[in-house]
């Protein structure tokens, strides 16, 4: 088919004061590409990519003909080339890449080149907070203390980090202490739109990013597309350098009815894990669509999207409404942006109307929001949700045979203090910390290894990655449930619960190849005073049994994070 001309597609859009150019997804179907107004939101986004590149002169081969190809069969068998707006990255993958181009730098002035040369090409947000280990918690002052011992120990990494901010261009750096990406992502770095300053002016286009880490896809729930990718994918694209993608099959999500009263975003994300994980969306796109999506606030939303790795797809896109302006506006960012967000959406053809046609989708799966129950995921994987009034005997049933003949670790006591210990079938309530403050909360089962009495439990964001090298390496069985990423709340006000300090121990190492280690560490009063560190070489106790000691033999950087067990409810 005739491939759409840059000098038809750029139009003009005035928002107050000011006018801005952007291309137009509607004068690529006026020059012959039928159906583009059908397209899924997260395509229309993908296709606006393309068309804006061919504008910019970039060459992108026959893009027309790969999107009418998708709207004949709901699939393409051909790619397009996708250029981000922007790159995201922790610093366990950015600090590797950044001296991956510092070396690049020295190759170009030893070959005699500029090593200005070697820089971003697009804006790249690095923060750090795959760094923190918790030494001190439940008392005043451990915030600081946290934070200065996190300072001492990454001081190298972070002065690199620093001069890396400095000697390349298009570089932010946000330093530890402010939270996890994903939700700095989410409330502040996110734009929705983007605006790209030239000799012609103020060019307005959607918002895009690839991350490195795989959970970037949480950002889908504002509107932006973006998901993970690896650190070669990353680096090339951060250089300028053009991701080829097949244009996915697009599974619509329908939604419909509102949840019940009880019911959390958690029950719903494992419901719908489960429906997406028997449609097999691997490799696709998912996007949200129906009345339901009416009833879900953005944290909800959030959820959703920030599962998608764990039911398999590359995206969970939700498209820009009303909801998604709220939620700008309650995050602090601009008046006159939010306006432009919405008068380009508006304009473009990517404002979600609930009273408009659905667009056109490879397949649907229905959710009704008002069927979902509290539930629990397992006993071994997401996909496997059980009915909460269902765990005790799909418990029994799972392990049951395991448990046969041994008594329960620890007494039912009500209370907290000293001598209060999980056993089989507690379910708890965990505080991960995973950044330098605890920003999320996991509702897991307790189960015990029959082969070493380690406690187990699976905060899932964590450890579903790490589930099939942890089984292989240790017969664990892991069961548990993933509920949201949150600010962090004083639990204390949940009905029935009661403190408690667990003794458990939970080390992880964000590389490839390495595994979890979980460690039974002893019956403590005050986990607070039993945590291992990288100085106490893994022995918390003398005599006290480590399946896993945090010593340099077993972690090669004596990093550590570590997961508090705080509270306990019972059945």
């Amino acid at each position: 088919m005739p491939q759409p001309g840059a000098e038809h597609s750029l139009r003009e859009l005035r928002v107050g004061p000011r006018s801005y150019r952007y291309c137009s997804l509607a004068a690529v179907e006026e020059s012959g590409l039928a159906g583009a107004a059908r397209l899924p939101f997260c395509l229309k986004v993908l296709l606006e990519n393309v068309l804006r590149q061919s504008a910019q002169g970039r060459a992108v081969g026959e893009y027309a003909g790969v999107f009418a190809e998708w709207l004949d069969r709901r699939s393409a068998r051909r790619e397009i080339a996708f250029r981000p707006s922007r790159i995201l990255m922790p610093d366990s993958s950015g600090i590797p890449l950044f001296g991956d181009l510092a070396a690049m730098r020295d190759a170009t002035i030893r070959l005699g080149g500029a090593p200005s040369s070697v820089n971003p090409a697009v804006p790249v947000d690095l923060i750090v907070d795959h760094s923190v280990a918790v030494d001190a918690s439940g008392a005043a002052g451990a915030l600081a203390r946290n934070a200065a011992l996190e300072l001492e120990r990454n001081a190298e990494r972070y002065r690199f980090l620093r001069w890396a901010a400095q000697a390349f261009d298009r570089v932010r750096v946000i330093p530890p202490g402010k939270g996890i990406l994903h939700q700095i992502n989410l409330e502040h770095l996110a734009r929705v739109v983007w605006v790209e300053e030239g000799e012609g002016g103020s060019l307005v286009c959607p918002d895009t990013l690839l991350g490195m880490d795989s959970h970037t896809a949480m950002i889908n729930s504002l509107g932006v597309v973006g998901w993970g990718v690896g650190g070669l994918e990353g680096g090339a694209a951060l250089l300028g350098e053009a991701v080829d993608i097949l244009v996915p099959e697009v599974i619509g999500c329908r939604l419909s009815g509102r949840l019940q009263p009880g019911v959390t975003s958690t029950d719903l994300v494992l419901t719908v894990t489960q429906a997406l994980r028997r449609h097999k969306v691997v490799d696709k796109f998912v996007e949200y669509f129906g009345p339901g999506v009416d009833e879900l606030a953005l944290p909800d939303r959030a959820t959703l999207s920030n599962m998608t790795p764990e039911y398999g797809a590359t995206m969970g896109f939700f498209p820009v409404d009303a909801e998604t302006l709220r939620f700008l506006r309650l995050t602090g960012r601009d008046e006159d942006h939010v306006a432009l967000v919405e008068a380009y959406a508006r304009a473009q053809g990517l404002w979600r109307d609930p009273a408009a046609a659905p667009p056109l989708y490879s397949g649907i799966v229905d959710i009704d929001l008002s069927a979902v129950v509290p539930s629990v995921s397992g006993p071994r994987r997401p996909q496997e949700r059980v009915p909460l009034h269902a765990a005790p005997a799909a418990f029994r049933e799972a392990f049951g045979a395991a448990a046969a003949g041994r008594p329960g670790r620890g007494e039912r006591r009500s209370g907290s203090g000293e001598g209060r210990r999980p056993r089989d079938g507690d379910v708890v309530i965990a505080a991960p910390l995973s950044g330098s403050a605890p920003i999320a909360v996991g509702r897991v089962m307790v189960f015990t290894s029959p082969e070493t009495g380690a406690l187990v439990y699976d905060n899932h964001e964590l450890i579903s990655r790490w589930n099939y090298q942890l089984t292989k390496a240790a017969s664990f069985n892991l069961i548990g449930q993933y509920i949201s990423t949150l600010p962090h709340a004083d639990l204390t006000d949940l009905p029935n619960s009661k403190t408690l300090f667990a003794d458990a121990l939970f080390t992880y190492m964000p590389h490839p190849g390495t595994a979890l280690y979980f460690g039974y560490i002893g019956n403590f009063a005050n986990l607070d005073r039993a945590l291992c560190t990288r100085e106490s070489g893994g022995m918390c106790d003398p005599g006290a049994p480590i399946l896993a000691p945090t010593n340099s033999s077993m972690m090669n950087d004596g990093k550590t994070i570590y997961m508090k067990i705080s509270y306990l409810l019972r059945f």
